[in-house]
């Protein structure tokens, strides 16, 4: 009698191990990635909330009763007491998101010229040319940078002054 051909399946044919194995494996490749997704998605919700927090401080402090002297280049100007300019900084002694610096300190009482307007700058942060507002450099009134970094930086940049840090000569005298 003629034997009877056996008739193979190639899944059949396939060991166990190895398909599992690569079950194992897409399992793993798929957990990983929902896992990258979760961090991204977790990073973009910290930065929302981030975002929400500095919003929330802008528009308290816009509420604020804030200076506007609209300056101009020349004009004399005292630079407020530190008591003064501390009632309108927030917790981390910013205005508006300009922050008032330890290099700005000693400046207080001082007078000084207007010596340009602010109305646009480069964010060294992130690279982005951004508009400011009712903020000018003073003459003289720079950076040195030995109260926040010691001896280690020689640039010298202008201060960011904002008006509500600052009273006109005219001001001071009436």
């Amino acid at each position: 009698m003629k034997k009877e051909e056996e008739i193979v399946c190639q899944v059949d044919e396939q060991k166990t191990e190895p398909l599992a194995r690569n079950v194992t494996e897409i399992i793993w490749l798929e957990l990983k990635d929902l896992i990258r997704k979760a961090k991204e998605s977790y990073g973009n919700i910290r930065k929302f909330v981030k975002e929400e927090k500095d919003r929330e401080k802008t528009s308290t402090l816009v509420s604020k009763e804030i200076a506007i002297l609209s300056l101009q280049v020349g004009e004399r100007v005292q630079v407020k007491s530190a008591e003064e300019i501390k009632e309108t900084l927030d917790e981390d002694e910013k205005l508006q998101g300009c922050a008032f610096t330890k290099e700005m300190w000693p400046y207080c009482g001082q007078e000084v010229v207007v010596f340009k307007r602010v109305d646009t700058f480069l964010n060294e942060t992130n690279n982005k040319v951004q508009k400011i507002s009712n903020t000018v450099l003073l003459e003289n009134a720079y950076c040195g940078g030995e109260r926040s970094f010691g001896e280690v930086c020689d640039r010298a940049c202008f201060l960011f002054w904002k008006e509500a840090w600052l009273k006109r000569i005219a001001d001071v005298t009436a």
